[in-house]
């Protein structure tokens, strides 16, 4: 006869030799931004694995690691579900509070820069000197944030 303890021992590691692993180091084979998920591969591969802890989520935060990348992902409490919580390369970040996005924000600012007006002793002025610079400015963060 077993004491309580030792029946919870017992079952916390059959629980853990039959579960399998909590952690994974896998390459991503693909990404769906809409979804807010990848596939990863780590010898078979692992569909709809979360890049966020919530499912589908696409406001907060959202790191979008670059396809062929390693990234580390965790299991899900007690599910057959994985989240991506560390990444060797990102391809995109996102970022929204409430209806904002950094995106709209960044391209909203630059917008008005580049339409600028001062008032000077010789009247207005016509033309934005350095026009080029934000305009590669605004390409760069159309790469990394969406």
């Amino acid at each position: 006869m077993y004491t309580e303890n030792e029946l919870r021992q017992m079952l916390a590691r059959f629980s853990r030799d039959n579960s399998g692993a909590a952690t994974m180091i896998a390459s991503v084979v693909s990404v769906d931004t809409d979804k807010c998920t990848c596939v990863l591969n780590d010898e078979v591969d692992y569909y709809d694995v979360r890049l966020a802890a919530t499912e589908g989520a696409n406001k907060g935060f959202l790191t979008v690691p670059a396809v062929g990348s390693k990234v580390m992902a965790v299991k899900i409490e007690d599910s057959d579900g994985w989240v991506v919580v560390a990444f060797t390369e990102i391809e995109k970040i996102q970022m929204k509070v409430k209806d904002e996005s950094l995106a709209t924000l960044a391209a909203d600012l630059i917008t008005a820069i580049r339409s600028m007006k001062f008032t000077t002793n010789a009247g207005p002025t016509i033309a934005l000197v350095n026009d080029l610079d934000f305009i590669n400015i605004q390409n760069r963060l159309n790469k990394i944030i969406y």
